[in-house]
């Protein structure tokens, strides 16, 4: 017996050209594919059947949670990161910014706590004066460290996190 398996890899620049090309606001894009194979030996060649199939994908590029840690008083941010490594920015590093917003002033970020994950391989990137593969760069806002621009490759699926504290023990404020 002879056995053929068909592997699908959509590539991340076909799932953006979907992206690009669904109308605003869409939440998820659909790509349909066709599979076909030929095999041969003996000098002789054979077409197989064709498969065909589609896959959804989401068009949100960030996907943000959030929990406390109640041993320490912090509450935790992890941030999936183009969850389908799609080259949103040419190759070029991607700028993201955060801020603590309306109601946190009485937090401050943990600048130690902040780290950045390949979520294929599992590296932990390093902070570093440029963005590679394996290095983000990551500027704190100005005096009163209420907020942060991290870059970071594009084309990558990476996981964020990072810790805020309260300024002043919880229940004395």
């Amino acid at each position: 017996d002879i056995y053929i398996y068909y592997h699908t890899i959509l590539k991340p620049e076909a799932i953006k050209d979907a992206m690009d090309a669904a109308p605003e606001g869409a939440e998820t894009v659909t790509l349909n594919y066709d599979n076909t194979a030929t095999v041969g030996w003996n000098g002789d060649e054979y077409t197989l059947p064709t498969s065909t199939g589609s896959q959804a994908f989401s068009t949100t590029m960030l996907d943000k949670t959030s929990s406390i840690v109640t041993a320490v008083s912090e509450i935790e941010y992890s941030i999936i990161i183009n969850e389908n490594r799609v080259p949103l920015n040419g190759g070029q590093p991607l700028a993201l910014t955060d801020t603590l917003g309306e109601g946190k002033e009485g937090f401050l970020y943990r600048d130690d706590s902040v780290r950045l994950i390949n979520m294929d391989n599992a590296t932990v990137l390093t902070p570093g004066s440029s963005v590679t593969d394996s290095t983000y760069t990551i500027t704190w806002a100005k005096g009163d460290t209420k907020g942060f621009t991290i870059s970071v490759p594009d084309g990558q699926r990476l996981q964020l996190t990072y810790r805020v504290k309260p300024m002043s023990p919880i229940g004395t404020d």
